[in-house]
């Protein structure tokens, strides 16, 4: 399963053992909210199935749509590495599968295993160069 997410996809086999020891899968039906703005970010996400539409809603109680995230793609990491709040709420737009990892856990092995660093740097560089020539594409 954690082949299916892009972060995961570059480890070795046995890294790969050690990050689903601490991971766990829950799943989401359409409708349902994985994180809303606000809430603690202590849980490090991933899709391994579905789409997730990560929104902000204003004041006025307009929803703005930041992005939607489908199968591999990691759900607020950066408020996870910053200890920060979930800057927008995330939202099911099908049935969705995600792998949860707790933030304690998830740093833990980050600090014992540097081939896992190695392999989540890989891809949050791959991920970084698709959003760079996605936003290419929209300029």
């Amino acid at each position: 399963m954690l082949r299916r997410v892009s972060l995961f996809r570059r480890l070795a086999p046995d890294a790969r053992t050690r990050v689903a020891a601490v991971a766990h899968v829950r799943t989401y039906d359409r409708g349902d909210l994985i994180f809303s703005e606000g809430d603690p970010g202590d849980v490090f996400i991933a899709i391994v199935t579905g789409r997730v539409k990560v929104f902000k809603s204003t004041p006025a109680g307009k929803e703005i749509i930041l992005e939607i995230f489908g199968d591999g793609d990691p759900l607020g990491a950066v408020a996870v590495y910053e200890r920060a709040p979930f800057p927008a709420s995330a939202l099911a737009l099908e049935p969705t599968q995600c792998v949860r990892i707790d933030q304690a856990a998830f740093f833990r092995l980050l600090e014992q295993d540097p081939a896992i660093v190695r392999g989540l740097l890989s891809g949050l560089t791959i991920r970084l160069a698709e959003l760079t020539r996605r936003l290419a594409e929209l300029t």
